[in-house]
Protein backbone atom coordinates (compact mmCIF):
# COMPACT_ATOMS: atom_id res chain seq x y z
CA UNK A 1 0.00 0.00 0.00
CA UNK A 2 2.87 2.53 0.46
CA UNK A 3 4.35 1.96 -2.28
CA UNK A 4 0.95 2.55 -4.17
CA UNK A 5 0.96 5.55 -2.63
CA UNK A 6 4.46 6.52 -3.46
CA UNK A 7 4.05 5.87 -6.93
CA UNK A 8 0.64 7.83 -7.03
CA UNK A 9 1.73 10.78 -5.65
CA UNK A 10 4.97 10.86 -7.92
CA UNK A 11 2.79 10.27 -10.91
CA UNK A 12 0.32 13.55 -9.78
CA UNK A 13 3.13 15.57 -8.81
CA UNK A 14 4.64 15.04 -12.43
CA UNK A 15 1.69 16.05 -13.93
CA UNK A 16 1.26 18.91 -10.98
CA UNK A 17 4.68 20.37 -13.06
CA UNK A 18 4.20 19.89 -16.50
CA UNK A 19 0.52 20.82 -16.86
CA UNK A 20 0.17 24.01 -14.13
CA UNK A 21 3.71 24.56 -12.86
CA UNK A 22 5.44 25.12 -16.56
CA UNK A 23 8.08 27.41 -16.84
CA UNK A 24 10.77 29.22 -14.61
CA UNK A 25 14.69 28.55 -14.95
CA UNK A 26 15.94 25.27 -15.87
CA UNK A 27 17.48 23.11 -13.07
CA UNK A 28 21.25 22.70 -12.81
CA UNK A 29 21.98 19.56 -14.45
CA UNK A 30 23.04 17.27 -11.51
CA UNK A 31 24.17 14.29 -13.50
CA UNK A 32 27.27 12.56 -12.91
CA UNK A 33 29.32 12.77 -15.84
CA UNK A 34 29.67 9.59 -17.70
CA UNK A 35 32.15 6.94 -17.12
CA UNK A 36 34.19 6.29 -20.19
CA UNK A 37 36.70 3.81 -19.14
CA UNK A 38 35.96 0.72 -20.70
CA UNK A 39 33.88 -1.61 -19.02
CA UNK A 40 35.19 -4.81 -17.58
CA UNK A 41 34.05 -7.65 -18.98
CA UNK A 42 31.92 -9.77 -16.43
CA UNK A 43 31.16 -12.67 -18.78
CA UNK A 44 27.54 -12.29 -18.77
CA UNK A 45 24.83 -10.33 -20.63
CA UNK A 46 21.96 -10.72 -18.01
CA UNK A 47 20.32 -7.29 -17.85
CA UNK A 48 19.73 -5.38 -14.25
CA UNK A 49 16.06 -6.64 -13.22
CA UNK A 50 13.94 -3.96 -14.32
CA UNK A 51 11.61 -1.94 -11.23
CA UNK A 52 7.81 -4.42 -10.86
CA UNK A 53 5.44 -2.35 -12.90
CA UNK A 54 3.01 -0.72 -10.71
CA UNK A 55 -0.88 -1.67 -9.95
CA UNK A 56 -4.42 -1.03 -7.95
CA UNK A 57 -6.92 0.29 -8.39
CA UNK A 58 -7.49 4.55 -8.60
CA UNK A 59 -10.45 6.27 -8.07
CA UNK A 60 -10.23 10.03 -9.62
CA UNK A 61 -12.94 12.30 -8.69
CA UNK A 62 -12.72 15.40 -10.55
CA UNK A 63 -15.03 18.50 -9.78
CA UNK A 64 -16.83 18.97 -13.26
CA UNK A 65 -15.37 17.56 -16.58
CA UNK A 66 -16.50 20.77 -19.15
CA UNK A 67 -13.79 22.44 -17.04
CA UNK A 68 -10.72 23.39 -19.85
CA UNK A 69 -8.12 22.75 -17.78
CA UNK A 70 -9.29 20.09 -15.59
CA UNK A 71 -9.95 17.99 -19.10
CA UNK A 72 -6.49 18.41 -19.99
CA UNK A 73 -5.61 17.53 -16.76
CA UNK A 74 -7.60 14.20 -16.16
CA UNK A 75 -6.58 12.99 -19.76
CA UNK A 76 -2.80 13.01 -19.24
CA UNK A 77 -3.60 11.81 -15.52
CA UNK A 78 -5.38 8.65 -16.83
CA UNK A 79 -2.94 8.20 -19.24
CA UNK A 80 0.08 8.10 -16.68
CA UNK A 81 -1.62 5.90 -14.15
CA UNK A 82 -2.36 3.75 -16.94
CA UNK A 83 0.97 3.76 -17.92
CA UNK A 84 2.64 2.77 -14.62
CA UNK A 85 0.13 -0.12 -14.86
CA UNK A 86 -2.97 0.94 -12.58
CA UNK A 87 -6.76 0.62 -13.42
CA UNK A 88 -8.22 4.24 -13.59
CA UNK A 89 -11.82 4.84 -12.90
CA UNK A 90 -12.35 8.97 -13.44
CA UNK A 91 -16.16 10.12 -12.81
CA UNK A 92 -17.91 13.63 -12.93
CA UNK A 93 -18.85 15.59 -10.34
CA UNK A 94 -20.73 17.99 -12.44
CA UNK A 95 -19.92 20.68 -9.65
CA UNK A 96 -22.14 19.00 -7.63
CA UNK A 97 -20.31 18.58 -4.19
CA UNK A 98 -23.22 16.14 -2.96
CA UNK A 99 -22.64 14.16 -6.16
CA UNK A 100 -19.17 14.04 -5.71
CA UNK A 101 -19.36 12.70 -2.29
CA UNK A 102 -21.41 9.94 -3.13
CA UNK A 103 -18.88 9.06 -5.67
CA UNK A 104 -16.49 9.08 -2.88
CA UNK A 105 -18.58 6.88 -1.08
CA UNK A 106 -18.84 4.46 -3.90
CA UNK A 107 -15.16 3.79 -4.64
CA UNK A 108 -14.32 3.26 -0.97
CA UNK A 109 -17.31 0.71 -1.30
CA UNK A 110 -15.70 -0.93 -4.10
CA UNK A 111 -12.39 -1.10 -2.26
CA UNK A 112 -9.78 1.13 -4.26
CA UNK A 113 -6.72 1.09 -3.16
CA UNK A 114 -6.17 5.25 -3.80
CA UNK A 115 -8.29 8.44 -4.57
CA UNK A 116 -7.39 11.24 -6.39
CA UNK A 117 -9.88 14.10 -5.36
CA UNK A 118 -10.47 17.03 -7.29
CA UNK A 119 -13.09 18.71 -3.81
CA UNK A 120 -16.17 20.81 -6.10
CA UNK A 121 -16.22 22.83 -2.79
CA UNK A 122 -12.80 24.02 -1.01
CA UNK A 123 -15.41 24.28 2.07
CA UNK A 124 -16.50 20.30 1.92
CA UNK A 125 -12.37 19.57 3.21
CA UNK A 126 -13.39 18.10 6.27
CA UNK A 127 -16.24 16.37 5.25
CA UNK A 128 -14.00 14.36 2.49
CA UNK A 129 -11.06 14.11 4.55
CA UNK A 130 -13.21 12.66 7.24
CA UNK A 131 -14.75 10.25 5.27
CA UNK A 132 -11.47 8.90 3.40
CA UNK A 133 -9.68 8.51 6.67
CA UNK A 134 -12.46 6.52 8.16
CA UNK A 135 -12.29 3.95 5.12
CA UNK A 136 -8.21 3.92 5.58
CA UNK A 137 -7.98 4.84 2.14
CA UNK A 138 -4.29 6.67 0.98
CA UNK A 139 -6.07 10.09 -0.67
CA UNK A 140 -4.30 12.84 -2.96
CA UNK A 141 -6.36 16.19 -3.46
CA UNK A 142 -5.70 18.07 -6.07
CA UNK A 143 -6.14 21.56 -7.08
CA UNK A 144 -8.15 23.26 -4.09
CA UNK A 145 -6.20 22.91 -0.85
CA UNK A 146 -7.20 22.42 2.73
CA UNK A 147 -5.88 24.08 5.04
CA UNK A 148 -2.91 23.05 6.99
CA UNK A 149 -5.09 22.07 10.21
CA UNK A 150 -7.50 20.10 7.67
CA UNK A 151 -4.26 18.15 6.30
CA UNK A 152 -2.56 17.57 9.56
CA UNK A 153 -6.39 14.90 10.64
CA UNK A 154 -5.13 11.94 8.24
CA UNK A 155 -1.40 10.75 7.61
CA UNK A 156 -2.31 9.52 4.36
CA UNK A 157 -3.41 12.58 2.85
CA UNK A 158 -1.53 15.27 0.67
CA UNK A 159 -1.78 17.89 -1.77
CA UNK A 160 -0.75 18.54 -5.16
CA UNK A 161 -0.68 21.80 -6.55
CA UNK A 162 1.17 24.85 -7.61
CA UNK A 163 1.92 27.43 -5.61
CA UNK A 164 -0.86 30.20 -6.34
CA UNK A 165 0.32 33.12 -4.52
CA UNK A 166 4.04 33.02 -6.55
CA UNK A 167 1.73 32.63 -9.63
CA UNK A 168 -0.15 35.61 -8.65
CA UNK A 169 3.20 37.63 -8.22
CA UNK A 170 4.14 36.31 -11.97
CA UNK A 171 0.71 38.13 -13.37
CA UNK A 172 1.15 41.11 -11.19
CA UNK A 173 4.73 41.09 -12.53
CA UNK A 174 4.06 40.91 -16.39
CA UNK A 175 1.84 43.88 -16.15
CA UNK A 176 4.81 46.04 -14.73
CA UNK A 177 7.23 44.77 -17.66
CA UNK A 178 5.20 46.11 -20.36
CA UNK A 179 5.89 49.26 -21.29
CA UNK A 180 3.09 51.31 -19.78
CA UNK A 181 3.38 49.02 -16.44
CA UNK A 182 -0.96 49.00 -16.81
CA UNK A 183 -1.21 52.77 -16.76
CA UNK A 184 -3.27 52.67 -19.91
CA UNK A 185 -4.29 56.29 -19.89
CA UNK A 186 -1.66 57.95 -18.17
CA UNK A 187 -3.09 59.04 -14.99
CA UNK A 188 -0.15 57.71 -12.74
CA UNK A 189 -2.27 54.49 -11.68
CA UNK A 190 -3.21 50.93 -12.64
CA UNK A 191 -7.06 51.06 -13.15
CA UNK A 192 -8.37 47.58 -13.30
CA UNK A 193 -11.41 45.03 -13.62
CA UNK A 194 -11.09 41.98 -12.07
CA UNK A 195 -12.12 38.70 -13.20
CA UNK A 196 -11.80 35.95 -10.86
CA UNK A 197 -12.16 32.45 -10.93
CA UNK A 198 -13.83 29.95 -9.01
CA UNK A 199 -14.67 31.56 -5.51
CA UNK A 200 -14.52 28.26 -3.70
CA UNK A 201 -10.92 27.68 -5.33
CA UNK A 202 -8.50 28.97 -2.88
CA UNK A 203 -5.92 28.99 -5.77
CA UNK A 204 -7.96 31.87 -7.40
CA UNK A 205 -8.62 34.02 -4.29
CA UNK A 206 -4.51 33.41 -3.73
CA UNK A 207 -3.73 34.66 -7.58
CA UNK A 208 -6.09 37.69 -6.59
CA UNK A 209 -4.66 38.77 -4.09
CA UNK A 210 -1.06 38.60 -5.27
CA UNK A 211 -1.18 39.88 -8.10
CA UNK A 212 -2.77 42.91 -7.09
CA UNK A 213 -0.05 42.92 -3.99
CA UNK A 214 2.96 42.71 -6.73
CA UNK A 215 1.63 46.01 -8.25
CA UNK A 216 1.46 47.57 -5.01
CA UNK A 217 4.74 46.17 -3.50
CA UNK A 218 6.20 48.13 -6.71
CA UNK A 219 5.13 51.93 -5.52
CA UNK A 220 2.17 51.28 -7.98
CA UNK A 221 -1.44 52.97 -7.09
CA UNK A 222 -3.98 50.99 -8.47
CA UNK A 223 -7.52 51.20 -8.77
CA UNK A 224 -10.28 48.43 -9.16
CA UNK A 225 -13.47 49.28 -11.54
CA UNK A 226 -16.54 47.83 -10.86
CA UNK A 227 -18.76 46.56 -13.60
CA UNK A 228 -22.24 48.16 -13.08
Amino acid sequence: MKKTFALLLAAVMMLALLTACGGGDKPADTTPPADTSAPADTGSDAAEPEEPAAGGNIGVCIYKFDDAFMTTYRNALQEILEGKGYQVTVVDGNNDQAKQNEQINTFITQGVDALIINPVMTSAADTIIATVKSAGIPTVLINREPTADQMAAYDKLVYVGCDAAQSGTFQGELILDTPNKGDINGDGKVSYIMIQGDPENIDAQLRTEYSVKALKDAGVEVEQLNLT
